[in-house]
């Protein structure tokens, strides 16, 4: 994994989406993810990170796990708590919330 280094002071701009996901202060991107195609990113992330693809139907409470979404042009990290929670992080912006229905949906 390629790690971009900033001067932070808080998670705001210690992380972008992947930092936030796996919990690291940093700002990280996959390694060579321009050069593969979309459906090619997630799993470059597995075997980078060394983890392993759940279905929603197997994710239990008590559990983190992280959500991948992909397109043409982009990739983005979303991060669910062992409450069952879902968050993620835009960029230099604050962690916020967001719905079950976005993490899976289209939207």
């Amino acid at each position: 994994m390629e790690r971009k280094y900033r001067n932070p002071t808080k998670w705001t701009w210690m992380a972008n989406c992947m930092g936030w996901a796996l919990q690291i202060k940093d700002w990280i991107h996959l390694d060579d993810h321009n050069e593969r195609p979309h459906d090619e990113v997630a799993k470059l992330f597995m075997e980078q990170t060394r983890l392993k693809l759940v279905e929603k139907k197997d994710m239990v409470l008590g559990k983190c796990y992280i959500a991948l979404r992909v397109n043409a042009h982009d990739y983005h990290f979303m991060r669910r708590n062992e409450s069952g929670h879902w968050t993620h992080k835009q960029g230099g912006r604050e962690v916020c919330t967001v719905s079950q229905k976005y993490v899976f949906g289209r939207g």
